[in-house]
């Protein structure tokens, strides 16, 4: 979705999808801005509620994209290579696209829901890696592609 005026609008007059693909991650996920790289918008902006003791994303940094999360409501904490940082209401995360802005945020409370709006860069291709599970996420294209780092191959392989 290209912008092509001032857009004005609710949360609530989003729809809004609720995932839940893996035990550990359980969020719901309301779109502003779509992360769509070929639109031509230099951002994506989304609003998550990430469940009760549950996360949305595994712990990764970007290589290109960077990120900003402020905390609407709830507390949680964001993974960093230095360790775990509470966050609540109020609260501003700012994410490098770099391995020191590796991170993972994660509600903690046991009742309430961790509310953010999160906003994102948007270049043409970005790749994510997963220090924690040796993944790399390639986006690119329209495409989201994960592979094994350990599946390295050299540059004329195959040629």
């Amino acid at each position: 979705m290209t912008l092509e005026k001032i857009l004005v609008t609710a949360k609530a007059d989003l729809p809004s999808k609720h995932i839940n693909f893996h035990p550990a991650y359980e969020y719901g996920k309301t779109e502003v801005v779509p992360l769509d790289r070929d639109s031509g918008s230099q951002c994506a902006v989304t609003f998550y509620d990430i469940a009760p003791g549950k996360a949305n994303y595994p712990y990764h940094y970007h290589s290109a994209s960077e990120e900003v999360f402020y905390i609407i409501s709830g507390h949680g904490v964001v993974e960093t290579n230095e360790g775990e940082v509470p966050i609540a209401a109020g609260s501003v995360v700012v994410c490098p696209p770099c391995e020191a802005g590796a991170h993972r945020i994660r509600n903690t409370s046991n009742t309430e829901k961790l509310c953010y709006i999160d906003i994102d860069t948007m270049p043409k291709a970005d790749v994510a890696f997963y220090p924690k599970t040796g993944k790399i996420g390639v986006f690119a294209g329209g495409s989201n592609k994960f592979y094994a780092a350990s599946a390295e191959c050299g540059y004329y392989d195959g040629e």
